[in-house]
């Protein structure tokens, strides 16, 4: 859980809202996991936090245009 919530089902929040495609059971299953364990799953992916799409005030989705998104994923790096 400690692994798969941040870093699984974070990612698939966040590519959701990206298109527009929000997946909402997964958003609860990690605020109920979060109030299990007593942590902010939404905030421990520090892969995410680096890419600037988790920031003090939560998702950050909008940090990159969808071009910037495609160029991301045809160079396989964000260009700064």
């Amino acid at each position: 859980v400690i692994e798969d919530v941040p870093y699984g089902l974070v990612l698939t929040v966040i590519l959701g809202r990206l298109l527009n495609c929000p997946a909402s059971l997964h958003e609860s299953g990690i605020h109920i996991l979060s109030a299990m364990y007593g942590r902010d799953f939404l905030v421990e992916n520090v892969l995410l936090q680096g890419l600037g799409l988790i920031d003090d005030d939560g998702l950050n989705v909008e940090a990159y245009s969808m071009q910037e998104w495609k160029e991301m994923a045809r160079l396989g790096y964000f260009r700064e």
